[in-house]
């Protein structure tokens, strides 16, 4: 994919940013949380993408039980299968 790294001189024209902060420089409607760190600055955008691994699980689950009663916020969890398939968590 076409990107730029944060701070390059032309982050307004790039079509994926890569910044250690969560601001739409190049006015991007989606964020990917790609640390395992969750950040509320997240919900400006209108979809945000939070990945994380096994040692940042419990990080993730705080995070996740913490936006269901927040107005406006749908989740949606996607896990691999031992195939390594994505599958849509119920």
């Amino acid at each position: 994919l076409p990107h730029g790294q944060a701070g390059g001189g032309d982050d307004g024209s790039q079509p994926v940013l890569i910044a250690a902060d969560v601001a739409p420089a190049n006015e991007a409607a989606n964020i990917a949380l790609v640390d395992g760190e969750w950040r509320d600055a997240a919900l400006g955008f209108d979809r945000a993408f939070h990945f994380f691994d096994a040692e940042r699980i419990a990080e993730a689950r705080l995070a996740w039980k913490a936006l269901a009663d927040r107005d406006g916020v749908e989740r949606r969890y996607w896990k691999q299968d031992d195939a390594g398939k994505w599958e849509q968590a119920t």
